[in-house]
This record gives structure tokens, sequence and C-alpha cells, in this order.
């Protein structure tokens, strides 16, 4: 999928505006910020960020932080390997609910 390049220019420009007003707000950059400017700069080449996303590890990632957080020290691999595995292999198989 091809942009035109009026689009690729406007998304470029709001990026870049996004780290400037967060640099004034004295904010902490992130790496998705740091990402989030590379990728209006390959988005004519690669397409869509839909199309090579890794949004699932995202939400992955958020899962295993949980687990890892109450796992106890003396325990801590094996517990984070068996409840990270419980937890990610009934994810899909439960009607997703809210905290």
């Amino acid at each position: 999928m091809t942009f035109p390049l009026p689009a690729i220019q406007e998304f470029h420009d709001s990026s870049h505006e996004y780290i400037r007003l967060m640099q004034e707000l004295e904010m902490d950059e992130k790496p998705k910020d740091h990402m989030l400017v590379h990728m209006s700069g390959r988005i004519r080449f690669q397409g869509s960020p839909a199309l090579y996303g890794n949004w699932l590890d995202e939400a992955i990632n958020r899962l295993l932080k949980a687990v890892c957080a109450g796992a106890h020290q003396a325990v801590w691999e094996r517990r984070v390997l068996t409840e990270f595995r419980l937890a990610f292999g009934k994810r899909e198989d439960r009607k997703r609910q809210r905290p």
C-alpha cells in the first residue's frame, strides 16, 4: 500500500512536531517516540506500519511485565515461565475482560 506524498509529508511533519512539543514540555523521550520519527522517514518505501508493525508483542510485553512483578525472587524464573504460559495460553480462550 502506498501513500500519497502529501499524506507522507503531513505524517512526517506531525511526528517531528510531536517530538518538538515533548522536548518543549521537558518530557522524557521514549524509544517509541524515536521510532515514530524513523517510521515517518520510511513510510514511503515500506508502506503502512500496519503491514509490518508488531503490535501483538506489545500486548504480550504488558502481560509479561505483570507476571514478572508478581513473582517472588526465590522462584522467579520458574514462576514467570509457569504463570506466563498459563496466562498467555488462556488469553485467547477467554472473553476480553476489562480490569
